[in-house]
């Protein structure tokens, strides 16, 4: 017997979790309820928000970055290890961080010592995740401080432009013809990691 969930009325065999709609998470999401009956991508805030609503049947099929997947089994063992399956695709993301130029960031390392503001994306993104695991493994990260806005987009840019933060940070495939990352460029940010 399947198991439903109900979203405004209708019922669901797959609710999949992805993330903001303008994220590769979520086109992903999208791609497999055309392959999937009876599914549906939900827009959440990311990986961290994904884990906490599979845990609580709200969905149940995720997209979900690692880092944030190990961080959020870090304080619910029981669970990661007898309640979900993970299927693992492979695909790697990297730690991206991009500032502007001649703020004197030039390395990871000026994070940890200039006191610096890092835009990490949604309060439960996978890149807000990355950065809870990097000020875990060199604590000295915990110096910068970390910025959650609701989205990471070209409007974090302008926000970096304008001097409201030095850096933003975003955990995704390497891909230097990405808009958001050519959009980057192009408004004179430097990657330093």
């Amino acid at each position: 017997q399947n198991k439903y969930i109900n979203i405004d009325g209708q019922n669901f065999q797959y609710v999949i979790g992805t993330a903001s709609k303008t994220g590769s998470y979520y086109a992903a999401g999208y791609k497999l309820t055309k392959q999937l009956p009876e599914a549906i991508a939900a827009e959440t805030d990311g990986s961290m928000q994904n884990m906490d609503l599979l845990s609580q049947g709200v969905l149940n099929v995720a997209f979900v970055q690692g880092d944030a997947y190990n961080l959020w089994c870090n304080s619910h063992k029981a669970q990661c290890e007898n309640d979900f399956a993970v299927v693992d695709t492979g695909h790697s993301e990297v730690i991206q961080i991009m500032c502007t130029k001649g703020n004197g960031i030039k390395d990871d390392g000026d994070l940890q010592t200039k006191g610096v503001t890092v835009d990490v994306g949604p309060l439960n993104s996978g890149g807000s995740a990355s950065w809870d695991n990097m000020s875990l493994l060199e604590p000295n990260f915990k110096k910068a401080k970390k910025i959650t806005e609701d989205t990471l987009d070209e409007t974090s840019i302008f926000k970096i432009k304008q001097g409201r933060y030095n850096c933003l940070m975003r955990t995704a495939t390497w891909d230097t013809s990405n808009s958001f990352v050519q959009k980057a460029i192009q408004n004179g940010l430097i990657f330093i990691d």
